[in-house]
């Protein structure tokens, strides 16, 4: 699992996730925007939803503990 976020030039917070296999053949991705860092909470919630609707669990279960 991996989590980015940026400030863009204009103020906003761009955030971005991904949760892939060790061998990198499954993956998912969601990618958001949001105005401030007074939202910063609600936008990782959101980004970090969109991947399990993705299917991500199937990538996270299948990884060997």
């Amino acid at each position: 699992m991996a989590g980015h976020c940026t400030t863009e030039p204009d103020g906003q917070l761009s955030l971005s996730a991904t949760v892939f296999s060790r061998d990198g053949s499954k993956f998912t991705r969601a990618h958001i925007w949001g105005d401030t860092f007074n939202e910063a909470g609600t936008l990782g919630f959101r980004v970090c939803a969109e991947p399990l609707r993705q299917d991500a669990r199937d990538v996270i279960d299948g990884i060997p503990h």
